[in-house]
């Protein structure tokens, strides 16, 4: 289910980084990586990120960012001029 930003994500980001707010929750999160909060808490788990403070529960930013990082894909030169054919018979599969 969507829900409606409170604030700008540019708002937010600048409080996170601006305080060095180095721990989030799920909501802000979610609004700072622009994600739906499902999958930011999904990512959060699988990026080990979780703290649970007495019944509140914190993400560490600093380990999602380096988690993130993993999905990284670089664009190569040949991607991006659209040399397909060229950079297929350099490489050997001769499209």
């Amino acid at each position: 289910m969507a829900y409606k930003r409170t604030e700008s994500k540019e708002d937010i980001k600048e409080r996170v980084r601006a305080r060095g707010k180095k721990f989030v929750s799920y909501k802000e999160g979610a609004e700072l990586y622009s994600l739906g909060l499902h999958t930011f808490q999904q990512i959060a788990k699988d990026a080990n990120a979780i703290y649970k403070v007495k019944s509140r529960v914190l993400v560490n930013t600093e380990i999602v960012d380096e988690y993130m990082e993993i999905f990284h894909e670089r664009i190569s030169l040949q991607e991006h001029t659209g040399n397909y054919a060229e950079g297929a018979v350099a490489q050997g599969t001769g499209l």
